[in-house]
């Protein structure tokens, strides 16, 4: 029986879910069993048979914080006959590091990715097909949207982990917005009016981590995600490469918005050379009221090592542009996953450890230690006070969750470059969104002809 499922939403930046296999029949033995639960090993009668001494499968991923640690130890305790070892690499470098690891032949049993690199990879022959496993097969049933965007040429070979909304919130301090009596704004006018206030009041009303373009694009791009999304484009890159789009459709609304926040003096001159880390402290300093981020600044060192008598953490959604039918059509992304080797030595072990850890309790608390997302169903999280008013904003009944198409095409690097500079020079230089446009369709003119089919 197909069961029905209620969608537990949490705000994400970065968003995720590891959306893993209930059984489809309420039987407990065709249920991925929890990373508390999964235990026995020993293969059925007729199996074939399997090491006598315990294994050990290396796992990679790039959470420095442990973020991922207690699912990992919660498998090991219940599994002392396949132990998983962690290995915690520079997640900036994770594809180099990955690439050179496949070619060499060294590379670990089960690997924490996203889908970008998933087509190349899995032509190479470096991941095994995971289409059969039990959460695989429940993500086709109950949410095959989110299935289609993993699938490549029929197979899956990568699981879901993070499937949060492609939006980041405005983080703000609330000592500021109360000593201005300041509410929280509904519509983007609003939203400059209170940018004006807090101008007025002598504080820079947004800081960006421009320096390294992080913070502007956090900003930027779900904006542009959701105007897109409210034209009923699926994908901006396939809409453009099959000419079903065009440059000022996807780009110039959110230009446009760019340019508002600059010419009205409300980005913090700071930001066109801060670092990320740096306008985080800006902002914790009360420099600025206002911190375009994703959802895991209510840990970061400098928030919460803040004055609490000059600064308290909230946060809200960016009012977004709505549609026709005063929707808000928000991305809802796949992101992360988790993936196995074909080359492992241990093929059977891996696939058992894979199972474990795309289960409900490892789902949980995987997206729990990495303050992330999910709109797994089974799932719903604690969240930190500072995240519960946007989450509750980014899934009221106004907003539309929208999972655009997988990505058909491959873009040259360098129109991505000129949209950067596009977006740095809308908040930093000044110049017209005409010729944001401009340069960007110029740029687009020369690479679409080198633009690759996605097999």
């Amino acid at each position: 029986m197909r069961k029905r499922f209620i969608s537990f939403g949490i705000v994400s930046i970065l968003i995720v879910a590891l959306l893993a296999g209930c059984g489809t029949n309420g039987n407990k033995e065709n249920t991925p069993a929890s990373a508390g639960s999964v235990a026995s090993t020993t293969p059925t009668e007729g199996a074939s048979a399997e090491p006598v001494e315990p294994v050990t499968l290396t796992i990679i991923d790039w959470y420095s914080k442990n973020e991922l640690t207690p699912a990992i130890e919660a498998w090991n305790k219940a599994n002392p006959d396949i132990q998983l070892k962690e290995e915690i690499i520079d997640g900036n470098s994770w594809q180099t590091i990955y690439t050179t690891r496949f070619q060499s032949g060294d590379a670990p049993d089960l690997l924490f990715m996203d889908r970008g690199e998933t087509p190349q990879w899995a032509e190479n022959g470096y991941l095994m097909d995971v289409t059969d496993r039990p959460s695989i097969q429940d993500l086709k049933e109950n949410l095959p949207e989110l299935y289609n965007a993993r699938e490549i040429n029929g197979k899956v070979y990568l699981s879901v982990v993070d499937s949060g909304a492609s939006t980041n919130m405005i983080f703000y301090n609330q000592v500021i917005f109360d000593k201005l009596n300041l509410s929280v704004p509904t519509t983007m006018e609003e939203f400059y009016q209170v940018c004006e206030a807090i101008k007025a009041s002598g504080v820079d009303p947004l800081v960006f981590g421009a320096g390294d373009w992080a913070g502007y694009r956090l900003l930027a791009n779900p904006f542009r995600d959701v105007t897109v999304n409210n034209q009923g484009i699926k994908n901006a890159v396939n809409a453009l490469v099959e000419g079903t789009a065009t440059i000022p459709q996807i780009y110039e609304s959110t230009f446009t918005m760019l340019k508002k926040l600059s010419d009205g003096g409300y980005v913090s001159k700071a930001s066109a050379t801060l670092k990320y880390d740096q306008s985080v402290q800006y902002f914790a300093d009360g420099r600025a009221a206002m911190l375009p981020q994703g959802n895991w600044v209510p840990t970061l060192e400098a928030i919460t090592k803040a004055d609490p008598a000059k600064f308290k953490l909230n946060s809200f959604m960016l009012p977004y542009p709505a549609d026709s039918n005063k929707k808000i059509n928000m991305t809802v992304s796949p992101g992360y996953g988790l993936a196995i080797n074909a080359k492992t030595k241990y093929p059977e072990q891996a696939k058992k450890a894979f199972d474990g850890l795309t289960s409900i309790d490892s789902i949980k608390m995987m997206v729990q230690g990495m303050g992330a997302t999910t709109i797994h169903p089974g799932i719903k999280l604690e969240l930190d006070p500072a995240l519960q008013q946007s989450n509750d904003q980014l899934y009221a009944p106004n907003v539309n969750k929208v999972i655009g198409d997988p990505d058909k095409y491959e873009v040259p690097a360098s129109f991505g470059d000129v949209y950067k500079k596009a977006m740095f020079d809308a908040i930093n230089s000044g110049v017209t969104v005409e010729k944001s446009l401009k340069d960007l369709q110029t740029e687009w003119d020369i690479v679409k002809e080198s633009v690759k089919k996605l097999e």
